[in-house]
């Protein structure tokens, strides 16, 4: 039997015999990274049973620092829980990123104010900028900063080595030689079985931007003049727009998801319709500027009016935040309505969840990143992982950076 709740509430149960291919691990904990009211800073992470839908209350709730800003999560494989946090609401100055930046680490049952175990900071040779936070399939630790390491001079891609802490420094770095890094830029990072990075966001080359998903293949990860082995621009082909393009996630065969907006309308009427873009699996093949394999509008995940438009808004830039789980589920942070969703990943055109999280015994209070684990063998798995980001308040799209990190 399977039970769906709708938007509504309304469940009905399902009964159905499963043949072929066998179904994902069931869902072992949902982790929502919950941004609040003050732009991270004692900023929340709700946790629920996999089994859970509709009002369900958090099995726990862990309060985060007051006075740091919160910008992303992630969980390692033992289910100790990573908190990216910027020390000022950018976390950047100039595209240099804060020195007081940081990845505080707690343990995996950690609830209401408990501390962190661990912290990773800056070293004498390199800067955090944790928007995203992802591990790779060597369980290294990999987000955006600013390092000498490897011979780059400025922004860069960090791994780190399994179980980091203190002023470690990354033990590689890379960058593209052009376009390269800016801060503010990055909407995305994604890492596939095979150890390819794929960043989505906002590259710099003189002075002029390029927008697009830039993947770097893992040979490259201590190359600081990387070339990018496939880019999937942002244009009308691909249908994704500056400013209305959110993170990536990879599917089980490494398709690829990017979430985005819809807009219609204008005014007090306009609407922001949270949707997602799937591509071809693939880390080659050059310029892919083709239409999407196909859209998913998230059915239940919209607001109208100017809280998807006014620049001043954090949360329009975190709407929708995806993750895939075991590769078949989508599930989607919608930080508008507070509410979880999960859909079927080979949906096409408009889409309905199939478990939906929602109201106020839930604490949602702005979700702006997803982690799903999964039960395998009695044990947490932790699935790819999505983060949130803070933009510049006079523009809704990713703000330029003045200058590169040095």
């Amino acid at each position: 039997m399977a039970t769906v709740s709708g938007p509504s509430g309304a469940s009905k149960s399902v009964g159905f015999n499963l043949t072929g291919k066998q179904p994902p691990p069931p869902v072992g904990t949902i982790y929502a990274l919950n941004f609040g009211s003050q732009s991270g800073q004692g900023a929340t992470i709700t946790e629920y049973s996999g089994k859970e839908s509709g009002n369900a209350a958090p099995e726990r709730t862990l309060t985060l620092d007051k006075t740091l800003y919160a910008v992303s999560m992630a969980l390692d494989s033992s289910g100790n829980i990573y908190v990216g946090y910027f020390d000022s609401a950018y976390g950047q100055v100039d595209g240099k990123p804060d020195s007081g930046n940081e990845i505080a680490v707690y343990a995996p049952n950690a609830s209401g104010s408990d501390q962190p175990t661990t912290v990773l900071q800056a070293s004498t040779s390199t800067v955090l900028y944790p928007i995203f936070i992802q591990f790779d399939p060597s369980k290294r630790l990999v987000t955006y900063g600013a390092t000498t390491v490897d011979e780059n001079t400025g922004d860069a891609v960090l791994t780190y080595a399994a179980e980091s802490s203190g002023a470690a420094t990354p033990a590689y770095a890379f960058d593209f030689a052009s376009p390269s890094l800016i801060y503010p830029g990055p909407t995305g990072l994604a890492i596939d079985p095979k150890n390819n990075f794929y960043l989505n966001g906002t590259l710099r080359s003189g002075f002029g931007e390029y927008y697009g998903l830039y993947v770097n293949p893992a040979a490259n990860i201590g190359n600081p003049q990387s070339q990018p082995s496939r880019v999937i621009p942002w244009d009308d082909h691909t249908k994704l727009t500056l400013g209305d393009t959110q993170n990536v996630a990879l599917g089980k065969t490494s398709e690829i998801y990017i979430a985005n907006v819809l807009k219609s309308g204008s005014g007090s009427g306009k609407t922001c319709q949270a949707a997602v873009n799937v591509y071809a699996a693939g880390s080659s093949g050059g310029t892919t500027d083709k239409k999407p394999l196909r859209a998913m509008t998230l059915d239940g995940m919209s607001t109208q009016g100017t809280a998807c438009t006014n620049g001043l808004n954090p949360l329009a830039f975190y709407f929708p935040q995806i993750t895939l789980y075991s590769g078949s589920e989508l599930f989607a942070a919608d930080p508008f309505n507070n509410a979880i969703d999960e859909f079927a990943a080979v949906g096409s055109g408009n889409v309905k969840p199939q478990l939906r999280i929602a109201g106020s015994a839930t604490h949602l209070n702005g979700p702006v990143g997803l982690v799903i684990t999964s039960k395998v063998s009695g044990q947490a798995k932790a699935r790819p992982v999505t983060g949130a980001r803070v933009p510049e308040p006079s523009k809704h799209l990713p703000p330029l950076a003045k200058g590169k990190s040095t």
